[in-house]
């Protein structure tokens, strides 16, 4: 593996990992998780659809699986996050501030722009297509 392979795993694999950890309690508390969207000035249902992402996606991402269909949707989140939820309160993560929410952005956008690492189901997939190990269709 290159470089660039271990950055993506890395990326992705850290990312998958946070938001399984912030996604979970949202999704074994879903009323919780529609009144903090409502808390921030979203609306209530909105919260539904951002503990599934979190959750599900957290998962998607920790194995590597649709990486360059997940990372996106998640960037936006985190993008969306940091403007409205985290932005008044400036940089300092310790003052709720954007920092986490500028770093994960970051990590997605590396994740999805070097692409899947040969450790990732995405990229054994790609591989083994390449390597010919799976007869292609004709």
């Amino acid at each position: 593996m290159t470089r660039t392979d271990w950055i993506s795993t890395y990326s992705r694999v850290f990312c998958g990992i946070s938001f399984l950890v912030h996604g979970t309690p949202k999704i074994l508390n879903l009323n919780g998780a529609m009144e903090s969207a409502a808390g921030v000035g979203l609306p209530e249902v909105a919260g539904i659809p951002i503990a599934l992402l979190e959750f599900f996606g957290g998962i998607l991402l920790l194995v590597g699986l649709l990486v360059r269909w997940i990372a996106p949707l998640l960037m936006v989140e985190v993008l969306v996050s940091g403007v409205w939820v985290h932005g008044r309160w400036g940089w300092d993560v310790y003052s709720y501030g954007y920092e986490f929410a500028l770093a994960l952005f970051l990590l997605l956008l590396t994740a999805w722009w070097l692409g899947p690492s040969p450790l990732s189901i995405d990229g054994r997939m790609g591989r083994r297509r390449r390597e010919g190990e799976v007869p292609s269709e004709a």
